[in-house]
Formats: C-alpha cells, structure tokens, sequence
C-alpha cells in the first residue's frame, strides 16, 4: 500500500479520539499554549470563575476538549458573549465531522498533491499558473510525463522568477524561488532527488496588491461552499495573506500577515494578524500600508470570477481556493481541502456561522 494512503489511513482512525487529538494539538502548539497560560494569570478581563466556566460551556457545547483551543484563541481576554465564544469551532469538531463530510468519496491524497491540481484545474478551465516542468529523481519531465531537456525551452536564458515547489508540501514549505532556468539547471543538484517538484513561472500581481507587500504574490484565501440550490460554489469567508521581511511566500505558517476581507464589499478589517503570535498591525510593517478603510478596487468582478471558477470545482462542495489577483483577471494558484480553522480563526474569529458549523449536525455527519 502506498505510504501516503497508509499514514492517512492510520490518521484518520487516532484523530477520531478527543484524547489522541488533543494531546496532538498541545503538543505541536505547547510553546504558544504555555505563553497564553501566562498571559490569562496576569489578565484582569475575566476571573477565574468566568473562565471555568467558559471552559465548561464550551465543552458542553461542542461535546469535546475545550481548553487548550480557549487558550489558542485568548478567547480569556475577549469581552465578548458567551455566545460570540461558542462561535469558535473547536478544531478537533471541525476536521472530524465537518471536513469528513463534505470531502467524504474524495481521493484527498491525490487531489491534495499539486500536479494533479494543475492537471484537474486545466481540465476544467479553470486559469492557473503554468507548470513549466516536473523534477523527479533528478530528471525533467514535461507537464504530461515526456522526459526532456531544461536547456530546450524557448525562454531557459530569459531572466524571469521561477517557482519550484514540492507537489506534496503544504504551507509553504520547501519552496524555492528561482531567477531562471538556468539557474534551476546549475542548481538541480539541491533538490531531494526522492521528492516530485513542479515548477512554475512567477505571476505578477496587480499594482495596489504589490502596494501592500512588493516581496511575494499576496493572495486571497477564499473559503467557497456549495449552494445546493443554485448548484454553484459560493464565497463564505476571504482572507488576505501577505508576506513579509521580504519573504517570497505569504503563507501564515512562514510568518505572514493576514486580514480579513468582507466578502460583501472587499473592505479590509481594521487590522491584520499573525498565527503564531506576534500581536495586530494596523499597517504593514514593511511597507507603512494602512488597512483601516481600504477597499479593494473592483471586488464585484474579482468576487464573481471566483466564484465562476469555484463552481467548475462544485464536486467539492467545500474547499479552500489560494488566490492571486492579476492585471486582468484572478488565477487559482491551489486549492486545498484540509484548510485549517486554527489560520482562518485567528483572523476573523470564530466560523461557525458562516460556514453552517452546528454542533447538533453530528447526525447530519
């Protein structure tokens, strides 16, 4: 059987435990959890009692572990409802019944994997950036499996940015920027010859967006859902992800920013955000842009071209859609579908209406 199968297998099954996932969630998340422990001592929002019982509400609400997502989210130094609290879906409710369901009858593992994006995307005409080349074991292939020669494209001495991106990874990780391709040749050597690249040329993005952050492509993290009636994907909930200390990528888990966007109108949130720590910003710390009253131009057109691609993809029924916002026209870089909660939380608070989350739908489940 192959690994990846294998290791998702064995996941799903320890993930199904409200002990297995939390001790997971505090393992990978302790060193934050342990800073907000020490924050909720020395806060005066709330008394112990009051968070005990927040705690306690939560846990009866959303029938599993409650505190260390309470911590996650300081929702001990919000003055906000009870209700307004229970907003925040736990994760391990989340990814367990929610995620299950609607990505039930989906090969995860293949879909997830960013060739056979590209391929699946192309098919459906849906724009995305071009994959260029594969890298495998140390040799080129084309974009449907024919060995070739770097040194055979047109554009190999052009100085253009290149992206060279492991079809497996998630978060950002492993990915190099390159100048050209010739570069990548003098450079293949590097590359994990066990590990399957693709490689893409750069995107270049809208004016205003190279406004906020000229380092990387700033994307909109799109939540689209199916409209069952309409039979179209429709937006839920977007995000804006810059990067930042002149990072190529935008993705939270490198360090980006990231700021809510209304979906109605495209307006910004009065400040952007860090995953992991590092407190709010009313500007960009790189570029002194200030979110507070921005909108962005033409968000009807970008809003409907979304969705026109979403619903090409309508099978999916909930999916998350990595976004850049070109001179004329968006293009889909990714989708994903094991989108975590913990980013989206983080930014624009808790998700549970706006995505239809309801701990009474476990029978629907």
């Amino acid at each position: 059987m192959n690994r990846k199968y294998l290791r998702r297998s064995v996941f799903r099954i320890l993930k199904r435990s409200d002990l297995i996932w939390s001790l997971n969630y505090h393992y990978f998340l302790r060193e934050e959890l342990r800073e907000n422990l020490s924050k909720m001592k020395l806060q005066k929002v709330k008394s112990r009692a009051e968070i005990r019982k927040e705690v306690r509400e939560c846990r009866k609400y959303w029938k599993c572990y409650a505190r260390d997502y309470y911590l996650y989210y300081e929702l001990y130094d919000k003055e906000i409802s009870i209700d307004k609290i229970l907003e925040y879906v736990p994760p391990f409710f989340f990814a367990n019944y929610h995620q299950e369901y609607y990505q039930k009858g989906l090969d995860i593992v293949k879909l997830s994997d960013k060739l056979e994006q590209y391929r699946l995307l192309k098919s459906r005409f849906v724009r995305t950036p071009e994959v260029v080349c594969i890298i495998h074991d140390g040799k080129v292939y084309s974009d449907d499996s024919i060995l070739i020669n770097l040194c055979d494209l047109s554009d190999y001495q052009k100085q253009q940015k290149i992206f060279v991106k492991p079809a497996g990874s998630m978060g950002g990780h492993g990915i190099m920027m390159m100048s050209s391709f010739n570069e990548l040749q003098n450079r293949l050597s590097e590359l994990n010859r066990s590990v399957k690249y693709i490689v893409q040329r750069g995107l270049v993005q809208r004016e205003d967006f190279s406004k906020l952050n000229p380092s990387c492509v700033n994307t909109l993290r799109v939540i689209v859902h199916e409209d069952s009636e309409k039979k179209r994907m429709l937006m839920k909930i977007c995000i804006l992800r810059m990067g930042r200390n002149n990072s190529f990528v935008d993705n939270s888990a490198q360090g980006g920013l990231s700021i809510a966007i209304d979906v109605n109108n495209g307006s910004f949130a009065d400040y952007a955000t860090t995953e992991h720590g590092g407190g709010i910003y009313e500007f960009h710390p790189d570029t002194n842009f200030l979110f507070k009253g921005y909108k962005i131009g033409g968000w009807s057109s970008i809003k409907n071209q979304i969705e026109d691609f979403a619903s090409k993809l309508v099978d999916f029924r909930d999916v998350a859609l990595d976004v850049a916002v070109l001179e004329d026209g968006v293009s889909i870089v990714e989708y994903n579908f094991g989108y975590g909660i913990d980013h989206i939380q983080k930014t624009i608070g808790g998700i549970a209406t706006s995505l239809d989350v309801k701990p009474w739908h476990r029978k629907r489940y």
